[in-house]
């Protein structure tokens, strides 16, 4: 952990990186999981035992502190940093991840990657991240939470990082789709199919 947040430190002040923080504009930066990298879903249904691929996904990213009528479309990704908290039920199918507790309900998993170069965004303007395979252990609802990882290059937020168009690095906060990090971004189900048309305002509403 601590010599990748020295690699963004390196970033920054090679690059001239500035990093950024504060409240969020409307769903700006927001970083989900999705059952497919259509974002077509938020919801899945398995049995106990099942294994789901999921995918992290930054929907259009935007540097709110570039553009002259507003913010400027992100074009490329070099590094991101988040944390899956998992409920008790769902097990992670990845055996290099080790599990972390910052501020968790469930069982955490930290994830600050850099790629080695800049991935673009591409014409669509969502970027996965990551793919995740999952087992679901049944009894009740699978819940992904999104939070912060335990080493913060922006404090008490999930970051990614990536270079203008003048070659300036910028560190920037994204948000969890679901509005918090206190709110689920992701549940499998056990029984009915969830329709691909679940919205996140329902999604929402039931965990409040």
């Amino acid at each position: 952990m601590r010599s990748t947040k020295i690699l963004y430190l390196v970033l920054a002040g090679v690059l001239g990186s500035t990093t950024w923080s504060g409240a969020p504009a409307q769903e700006l930066n927001a970083v989900g999981v999705y059952a497919d990298e259509q974002m077509s879903a938020v919801t899945a249904a398995a049995e106990s035992g099942d294994i789901l691929t999921v995918y992290v996904i930054l929907d259009d990213p935007q540097n709110p502190h570039l553009g002259d009528r507003g913010d400027e479309a992100v074009g490329n990704i070099g590094c991101y940093s988040f944390t899956l908290d998992l409920t008790a039920n769902l097990e992670l199918v990845d055996k290099a991840a080790r599990p972390v507790h910052p501020d968790c309900t469930g069982v955490c998993f930290e994830y600050r990657y850099c790629y080695g170069t800049l991935v673009p965004v591409g014409g669509n303007r969502h970027i996965t991240l990551k793919s995740f395979q999952l087992r679901y252990l049944g009894s009740g609802p699978g819940e992904i939470r999104l939070r912060y990882p335990t080493v913060d290059v922006i404090e008490g937020e999930m970051d990614f990082w990536y270079r203008d168009a003048e070659l300036t690095g910028w560190i920037l906060p994204m948000y969890p789709a679901s509005g918090s990090s206190d709110l689920p971004v992701f549940v499998v189900t056990e029984g009915q199919v969830p329709t691909t048309e679940e919205s996140w305002g329902t999604l929402k509403s039931t965990y409040r």
